[in-house]
């Protein structure tokens, strides 16, 4: 889920200085080269300047850790390990079920509906990058949560987050990934065994560390993780445009203090998102996200040539997604 809280942050990382303050954070995804074996650097801390945060410690491995690749600018987009794959080059689309929307130009589509519905009809995909729902609306349906000095609070998402089970959407992505694709996909910590009784093979579990993260009204630890997993369709060797190493740790403050005002109440950074669609797919290549929400992974995708199909059951973030994808990718 998004913390909700705003606030500014300065992380200072090897050479490099991020500014996340919602108005100075850029986009870039330089990565290692590959082949090449990073030095070891001892673990420092971030040094933050969000007011009562303490400076946390995370262990660096490489001067383009998970900060840097989200931070570094990016001038090899267009290099040969980030080439068009010549053998996937068509938007293959379910038939008999007409898009929301549809750029054919950029090969991106939109369904409006149930993904259990749509997804037996699509043709086979290179990577499936989605935030789905974790269950976690409704548990405290018969009265809010009220701590003295705060407003009542409530995790209440939707009617879609009230029910969860990840064993059939983990068949499904199965099904329409080709083989060599790859899953990557958030989940709540509860979830985590769920995720390995997959018929994917397990990579990698890896945490969005979040700078800023929602405030805690009752006594216990402070959601400050994300998680997110990594797995692979056995049968060919996944694409891994990440180079030598890349951290599972990825630091970052939320949504709501990098891009303003939130249009959906689980909404990911879209610097989050990219460096996942850069380094597990080629440009041509087609990303699916089953669970699209606002479309931040479809943005992502048109911004880094790739091919796009959301899905979303809910029609007003079908209409918030295609006003975003209609805006004009700028050049680097």
């Amino acid at each position: 889920m998004p913390s909700e809280a705003d606030g500014g942050l300065t992380t200072t990382l090897g050479l490099e200085m991020m500014s996340v303050n919602g108005e100075d954070a850029q986009e870039h995804y330089g990565d290692s080269t590959p082949g090449h074996v990073p030095p070891a650097v001892e673990a420092r801390p971030n040094v933050t300047t969000l007011t009562g945060t303490q400076p946390t410690m995370m262990p660096v491995t490489s001067l383009l850790s998970a900060v840097d690749a989200t931070c570094k600018q990016t001038d090899d987009l267009n290099s040969s390990k980030n080439s068009p794959n010549e053998t996937n080059q068509k938007l293959l689309l379910p038939d008999g079920i007409k898009p929301y929307y549809h750029d054919e130009s950029a090969g991106i589509a939109i369904f409006l509906g149930d993904c259990r519905e749509v997804l037996p009809g699509l043709g086979a995909v290179d990577l499936v990058l989605t935030d789905p729902p974790y269950g976690v609306s409704g548990r405290h349906d018969e009265a809010a949560i009220v701590v003295e000095g705060h407003a009542p609070y409530r995790r209440q998402y939707g009617d879609w987050d009230k029910e969860w089970d990840p064993s059939w959407f983990l068949a499904l992505a199965a099904e329409v990934l080709r083989p060599g694709g790859s899953l990557v996909c958030f989940l709540a910590d509860e979830w985590v065994g769920a995720y390995h009784q997959t018929p994917l093979t397990q990579k990698k579990l890896g945490a969005w560390v979040k700078t800023n993260p929602a405030p805690r009204v009752r006594p216990g630890y402070q959601h400050a993780l994300e998680l997110w997993v990594w797995q692979v369709k056995e049968g060919a060797t996944p694409t891994w445009n990440g180079g030598f190493t890349q951290s599972n740790a990825i630091v970052l403050a939320n949504a709501a203090s990098l891009e303003g005002t939130l249009v959906h109440p689980t909404q990911k950074p879209l610097v989050l998102i990219k460096p996942f669609v850069y380094r597990h797919s080629n440009v041509g290549e087609t990303i699916l996200d089953p669970f699209m929400g606002s479309g931040t992974t479809l943005r992502a995708a048109k911004d880094l040539g790739r091919k796009a199909i959301g899905i979303e059951i809910e029609e007003r973030y079908c209409e918030i997604a295609a006003k975003r994808l209609a805006q004009e990718v700028l050049a680097l």
